[in-house]
């Protein structure tokens, strides 16, 4: 695999790049690898995203929950709720999708999808120091960089409460007159 041959997706406010890879067999094999692509997206050069995309033809038959058992075999234990991820789909939109299952490490989170227009399944592995879709809207749109949050109206005082507070704090000043 060439680093080279990265596919930039971004250049500002960060370099944001994808490769794809597919696997070929390694000499004569009759058993077929049932990850038909990955794709590999960098962040300024590190890692943030990996999805693996299964072959619809070697996982016919298989269940969700097959899939779930043998990926908890090795990953532990997967969690279950209703969340949703965004990916982009084949068609250059964006497409939010139901989390099957999702397993968790310090560094790592991973989820199980199925896309609404494929019969195959998904395993997307996202960096939770770099994961963006966690990030506040507001930081999104301003380059991922976060903001800090405002403060109440209430914290902010007019010039006269400012002088009327300093004044309060300020020892009374005694006044002492010089005899003659």
């Amino acid at each position: 695999m060439d680093p080279s041959q990265a596919k930039v997706v971004h250049r500002r406010p960060a370099l944001i790049q994808e490769l794809k890879w597919r696997p070929q067999p390694l000499g004569p094999s009759t058993q077929a690898e049932a990850v038909s692509e990955v794709v590999f997206s960098f962040y300024s050069g590190e890692l943030y995203r990996l999805v693996v995309n299964y072959d619809r033809y070697k996982t016919e038959g298989l269940t969700a929950e097959d899939l779930i058992a043998a990926i908890s075999e090795s990953y532990g234990s997967a969690a279950r709720g209703a969340e949703e991820i965004v990916l982009p789909s084949i068609y250059g939109d964006n497409e939010t999708l139901e989390i099957l299952a999702r397993w968790k490490t310090r560094s790592i989170r991973s989820n199980l999808v199925r896309f609404s227009h494929q019969p195959s399944f998904t395993l997307v592995a996202i960096s939770k120091r770099l994961d963006f879709s966690r990030e506040p809207r507001s930081s999104r749109r301003s380059g991922w960089t976060r903001r800090r949050p405002r403060r109440e109206k209430s914290h902010f005082k007019t010039g006269k409460q400012r002088r009327i507070a300093c004044n309060r704090r300020r020892p009374a000043r005694e006044q002492t007159r010089l005899s003659p």
